[in-house]
């Protein structure tokens, strides 16, 4: 795993604006937006407070490392994270670990992923990029 990409994309969900930190979807409409058009597909730099859109770890993952313009699948999202993260392989310690991270409530320990914060996910994200590899 990339540990220097887990860092930026802490940074980049510390620094983002409240709204656009989701853990209940990948990529939605922000704070009661309905306007928005939906899609299948999650575009590069999709994720900003401007249009009224939120994201998920996963979904904030692809909204920085994808390249411009490049699309990914709705029911990819995970998968396409963790190839732009770097994890190991399929159903290695590894990517088990990051796959909780996306969409384990019983990870988080709550009820609903809607009531992870983005406080929360960071101190997660920053405590894996910080870890020493076994």
């Amino acid at each position: 795993m990339n540990r220097e990409k887990l860092k930026v994309l802490a940074d980049a969900i510390e620094n983002a604006d409240e709204q656009t930190f989701d853990m209940s979807a990948w990529f939605t409409p922000a704070s009661g937006e309905e306007s928005m058009v939906w899609s299948d597909t999650f575009v590069a730099g999709g994720i900003n407070a401007h249009c009224g859109t939120a994201g998920c770890i996963a979904g904030w993952a692809c909204n920085i490392f994808l390249p411009p313009g490049e699309e990914v699948a709705e029911d990819l999202v995970e998968r396409k994270a963790m190839e732009l993260l770097e994890v190991d392989g399929y159903d290695t310690a590894e990517w088990h670990d990051m796959d909780r991270l996306f969409s384990d409530s019983d990870f988080w320990g709550v009820d609903d992923l809607s009531s992870i914060t983005k406080e929360m996910a960071v101190t997660e994200l920053r405590r894996i990029a910080n870890e020493v590899p076994s």
